[in-house]
């Protein structure tokens, strides 16, 4: 795995996932999951809905036009 992290708060992640169905997925932090996941869930093909992880953040993934993984994820602590 290998992690780019920005001091403002953006993070990219590499991994190799060899049973993950989609070419990529993609995670994305963002400051209002809930409003995200409200504008989205009813335009786009949905993998997750939105949930609580066991490790307390709470995320929904999507599908993009290219059939990658869009994950959306919101920290609580």
């Amino acid at each position: 795995m290998y992690i780019l992290e920005h001091e403002g708060g953006a993070m990219f992640c590499l991994m190799e996932h060899e049973n993950h169905p989609s070419p990529v997925r993609f995670n994305f932090y963002v400051d209002d999951l809930d409003g995200l996941w409200e504008e989205l869930k009813d335009k786009v093909e949905v993998l997750e809905v939105l949930f609580t992880t066991a490790y307390g953040s709470r995320k929904f993934t999507i599908f993009d036009i290219d059939g990658n993984e869009l994950g959306f994820v919101q920290d609580n602590f």
